[in-house]
Order: C-alpha cells, then sequence, then structure tokens
C-alpha cells in the first residue's frame, strides 16, 4: 500500500507555489483528532533551588528532570488507516487534520482501520512512524541574561533509552562532527551509546539553518527510512533543537510519501506536529519546493513507464487476440472442407493440421 504513482498524484505534488510567510493555521478541534504533537513528562525534580542567602538559582534542565521532548508526525489514531489504505489522491494528511469535511468523507474508512487494529497487528503490524527531537545529550550554557531559563546538561545514554522506549529503532541526525562535540554529545560517545541502546545512525549533517547539498543525497535517506517504516520500525530524527534541519527532512519524507501533496502543506504540517518555528529560513523553504519538484519528475518517470509498459502489454495482448483468431478461423475452414470431403480435422498444438495453403504449380 505504501507508494501508488500515478498521473494525478504528479498533478497535485506540482502545485508549487510558496508565499514569503507561511502562518501556522489554527487547530481544527475534533474529538476524533489528536492535536497535540509533543509527548513530554512534566519535571519530576524542581527546576530551582534556593543559594544560602535566599536568592533563587535556576538548576540545569537535565534528562530526569525535563525528558527528551519526542514529537510524531502522524497522530497515532492514523497509523492504522495508513496501515490498511491509502490516501485518496485528493486528499493529504494535512486535509485529515484541517479540514473537517475531508475528515468526514474518510470517517469510515478510518473507524474500519480502528476497529480491526488487534486483526492488522497480529497479520504483519502497522507502519512505522517518523518523530523529531532536539539533539540526545545536548548540553548547553547559558552566559549572562538568560530571562529565567536554564542551562541544559542532559545525559546521552538517558536520551537513548527513552527514545528506544519508544520503539525507535533509528536515528537520523542532521548534525556533523564539530557540532556534535560542541553540544557535547561528540560522535565516538554517541555511536557507542546508540549502539548500546540497539538504535541505528544514520548520518544527513547539514550547517546550522542550511540544507544538504543537493536533493539526490537526502533522497536516499528518506528512501532508506520509508523502507524500515513499512517493517513497523519507528524512526527519529535530530539537528540541535529538532526544529529547522530535522523539520526540512520531515517535509521531504510527506512529500516523498505522499502524505502531503505541496511543499507548503508539508511546512505548514510540520509546524502543528512539532513546532510553529519549524522551518527556519527561506533556504530551507526553497530547498523543500525543490525537493517536491525533484519527487514530481520521479512520480512523471514513473507514471510514464507505467504508461510504456502498459502500451506493451496491451500490444502482446492484441497480438495473441490475433492469432487466436487466426487459429479459430484456419479451424473453421477446415471443417468446411471436411464437411464436403469427409476428412476429419486434427489440430496439432496451436496449428490445424494440414492448414497450410497448397503449393502452387510452377509454370
Amino acid at each position: 500500500m505504501w507508494l501508488h504513482l500515478s498521473i494525478p498524484y504528479f498533478r497535485k505534488i506540482r502545485t508549487l507555489n510558496l508565499p514569503t510567510s507561511l502562518p501556522t493555521p489554527p487547530p481544527f478541534s475534533s474529538p476524533n483528532i489528536t492535536m497535540s504533537s509533543v509527548d513530554s513528562m512534566p519535571p519530576v525534580y524542581p527546576t530551582q533551588a534556593h543559594s544560602s542567602d535566599g536568592h533563587a538559582v535556576v538548576i540545569p534542565k537535565n534528562s530526569l528532570t525535563h525528558p527528551i521532548n519526542i514529537s510524531w508526525m502522524i497522530p497515532d489514531e492514523h497509523i492504522p488507516y495508513l496501515t490498511a489504505t491509502r490516501l485518496p489522491e485528493n486528499i493529504d494528511l494535512f486535509d485529515l487534520l484541517t479540514n473537517p469535511a475531508a475528515y468526514e468523507l474518510e470517517a469510515g474508512r478510518i473507524a474500519d482501520a480502528l476497529a480491526s487494529a488487534d486483526t492488522t497487528k497480529r497479520m504483519g503490524g502497522f507502519i512505522g512512524n517518523l518523530a523529531l527531537s532536539s539533539c540526545p545529550g545536548k548540553k548547553v550554557r547559558l552566559n549572562g541574561p538568560v530571562r529565567g531559563r536554564a542551562s541544559i546538561n542532559r545525559d546521552l545514554d538517558l536520551d537513548f533509552q527513552r527514545l528506544r522506549s519508544f520503539g525507535i529503532t533509528t536515528v537520523v541526525c542532521c548534525l556533523n562532527d564539530s557540532e556534535l562535540a560542541f553540544l557535547g554529545a561528540p560522535w565516538p560517545k554517541y555511536y557507542e551509546l546508540a549502539t548500546k541502546n540497539n538504535i541505528d545512525i544514520i548520518r544527513l549533517p547539514m550547517i546550522e539553518g542550511s540544507c544538504p547539498e543537493n536533493v539526490e543525497g537526502i533522497d536516499a535517506v528518506v528512501d532508506e527510512v520509508s523502507e524500515r517504516m513499512k517493517t513497523g520500525q519507528n524512526v527519529l530524527a535530530h539537528c540541535r533543537g529538532g526544529v529547522g534541519r530535522a523539520g526540512l527532512f520531515a517535509c521531504c519524507w510527506f512529500l516523498k510519501n505522499l502524505y502531503c501533496l505541496s511543499p507548503e502543506r508539508a511546512i505548514r504540517l510540520v509546524r502543528m506536529r512539532r513546532s510553529p518555528k519549524a522551518i527556519e529560513t527561506m533556504r530551507q523553504a526553497e530547498f523543500i519546493v525543490h525537493y517536491a519538484e525533484h519527487v514530481g519528475r520521479a512520480l512523471e518517470r514513473q507514471s510514464m513507464a507505467e504508461v510504456r509498459a502498459h502500451m506493451m502489454l496491451e500490444r502482446e495482448r492484441q497480438r495473441e487476440r490475433e492469432l487466436v483468431a487466426q487459429m479459430h478461423a484456419q479451424v473453421a475452414r477446415r471443417e468446411r472442407r471436411a464437411e464436403v470431403t469427409g476428412t476429419p480435422v486434427e489440430i496439432v498444438g496451436n496449428k490445424v493440421a494440414g492448414s497450410q495453403p497448397p503449393k502452387r504449380n510452377s509454370l
């Protein structure tokens, strides 16, 4: 069910008019739709202490007081539906979450998928989900006035354990070695603790506020992630804050899997599911537009290949029909001749015995 490539999809995804401002739409309140995207636990330890002179001291945020926030890109209640069927060609996931009329059109199939969720799980399980978060193990020291904000001192091992507890088996890391080291999660330690927690790492480094060098590189990662999700694996993408570069990856994933049919819709959906600040620069927005064009061209090539294959198949079928018609005509002629001469008709394979035209006498 994962991808059905067709001309209508290609036409829809080529709607690439991206406005300068991309406001986040107001949430659509429905009892059947979960709009909250951040799974966070309340602090279990106080975030402030008092010094000996009575002044409040802000305690650094850590993996115990502030467990790493994980934002799922697809609401849980839509996973069975997307596992059991594919979206209609004129509706995408953004429609289901923001347009009550579109949701009502699919409400029956969504309800059926939820009702048969236990059966689906037994037969092969659900597709995986994509999540976004900040960098595991991030350490940030704030200098100067902080307006009550605390420094961040996360534990890399505890953060990976939390990711694994949500069934996340693959992490797409959008940071290079230098930035990982700057954030207190140097690559050797990062890789060691990820391996310890049975988490695979896919590297997709980008400079802060920027994008990948080309669409082919991120497209290969999107394909790899999508293949893993088909087997039910959950995947998490992160950068420093899980908003800009990780948000860009999520937009590309939405577009490639046809969960969103335009760049603008992909950006708005990521902003709904993760943060209104997602996709931080115009360069990132422009890259998403270019990636949508890349997906559109791929859909067009796939569609044309399907058309050519269909034409070749039709020609082959037509040839078979003509051969069968010729054989039936030969049988009919032999039967008429047999009625006159009394000779039985014998069919060998797909040929009529003795059906070759008589040789003409040479003059």
